[in-house]
């Protein structure tokens, strides 16, 4: 007998779903709600660890490989020690734990308690009419609110920023991929779909599309195992056919509205060259150490991050502790006090803020939750069923998220961040189930042909 009630449950995640796709352009762009319910997300979590902490009490039972158990408790423990070790104050570790700790909930949550197929199937159908939301939205702030402002950061859609919009827009487009491969969808649906959805990613002046979209079609394709060879082949030269366009269309549309002529400068293919010579977006250097004129771009901020805290063993590995270097405060490095995220570009992207807050230790820490959530996706593809399906897509995230890791800090982008580790739990949650199947199986069956739990 289920204790805990099944809609009011998968309702809580259409809530979680509104609210991670509202809240910031609610508060922070419109100015209409107070900062009070931009905590929502933490509410839910600490329903969720309720729900978690009850269904393992009554039924025992945990779908998880034992080596996922093994890294949240490492990964607890390295921010245990950071905070132990640097004396981190209670306001920075209440900070901290809205980036570091809120996944854990949901990340957990698909372990413990299982949806129905076709719950998932509503979720994820749901989640992809708020990414088409976006498509009007972003092309009203683009020719009308914003139409004669230069920058396109101020495309964002429904969120704080063009980046939470630019990365779930690329996923979907992924995940459309995916299904497309596997030919659940057709041609034409797949060209029509994608390209409508991609326009947000097209006007919002993101330059990281140009690596994110490669790294997940690229990936879908050569890890999608083909029966028929030449299928295979086939699906790489439409992949390179499909991105080719994607990018064509992409390049267009960003020299149109950011190209600077009377400067003779901007355009794409400037700030492509402007990344190959090292300039801005990147490296500067020697700059990134000119404490009178610094510049810091993201590789700057790894290296600056590396060069600080290797002078002690403790911060080498732990970091300052969570919160401690967040932008909303400062911290303590040595005997002075810094504004790291100002002086050294901590939060420039997720390796020099997990360096900066918890260390090399966990940085490596979550280089292994990438590594188990790829493994797991590469085994539940083999799934001939819709499962299988979105494990191919999923392989596509992993990779975006594995680019990501010199882009942009997403333990600050709860739309990004409990969105990736909700579904990888999910993923991760039915490759234990379909492994423990086929152990004591001769064949490889679809996943909706396995026993369920509930």
């Amino acid at each position: 007998m289920t204790v805990i009630p099944t809609i009011p449950i998968n309702y809580i995640f259409y809530g979680l779903f509104i609210t991670l796709f509202s809240i910031d352009y609610l508060h922070n762009v419109l100015n209409i709600i107070p900062k009070a319910l931009t905590w929502l997300p933490e509410v839910i979590a600490l329903f969720m660890c309720v729900i978690i902490i009850l269904r393992i009490a009554l039924y025992k039972d945990i779908k998880i490989s034992v080596q996922y158990l093994i890294l949240v408790f490492c990964y607890v423990l390295n921010l245990l020690c950071g905070i132990v070790l640097n004396s981190v104050p209670s306001e920075s570790i209440i900070i901290g734990m809205r980036d570091y700790f809120l996944f854990l909930p949901f990340f957990l949550f698909p372990l413990v308690y299982e949806f129905t197929d076709q719950q998932i199937k509503k979720q994820l159908l749901f989640i992809l009419i708020l990414l088409y939301f976006q498509v009007p939205l972003a092309l009203y702030q683009r020719l009308f609110i914003f139409k004669t402002t230069y920058t396109g950061d101020v495309v964002t859609g429904t969120f704080w920023g063009p980046a939470p919009l630019s990365l779930l827009i690329i996923s979907g487009v992924c995940i459309f991929y995916a299904f497309y491969l596997r030919n659940s969808i057709g041609l034409k649906t797949f060209l029509v779909a994608s390209f409508i959805l991609f326009i947000p990613a097209m006007i919002n002046e993101t330059k990281a599309t140009v690596f994110l979209l490669p790294a997940g079609l690229i990936s879908a394709s050569f890890l999608e195992k083909s029966q028929k060879p030449f299928s295979k082949i086939k699906n790489i030269f439409f992949m390179v056919f499909i991105l080719g366009l994607m990018l064509t269309v992409f390049t267009i549309i960003y020299n149109t509205f950011y190209k600077d002529e009377e400067k003779s400068k901007g355009g794409l293919f400037y700030h492509i060259e402007s990344i190959y010579k090292g300039k801005s977006y990147l490296y500067w250097g020697e700059r990134a150490e000119d404490e009178n004129d610094r510049k810091v771009g993201r590789i700057d901020a790894i290296v600056l991050a590396y060069k600080k805290l290797s002078n002690d063993i403790g911060t080498m590995f732990f970091g300052m502790g969570m919160g401690n270097a967040h932008s909303t405060g400062f911290s303590i490095l040595g005997e002075q006090k810094i504004d790291v995220n100002e002086e050294y570009g901590g939060e420039r992207n997720l390796i020099s803020s997990m360096l900066w807050e918890t260390g090399f230790l966990g940085l490596l820490l979550y280089l292994f939750f990438l590594f188990l959530f790829l493994r797991d996706t590469i085994s539940l593809k083999k799934s001939d069923d819709f499962f299988g399906t979105f494990a191919i897509g999923w392989i596509s995230i992993i990779a975006i998220m594995f680019i990501n890791l010199i882009y942009k800090n997403t333990f600050r982008m709860n739309q990004i961040n409990l969105l990736f580790f909700y579904f990888s739990g999910l993923v991760a949650s039915k490759a234990f189930k379909f492994r423990d199947v086929i152990k004591r199986s001769d064949t490889i069956p679809s996943y909706s042909s396995l026993p369920s739990h509930r």
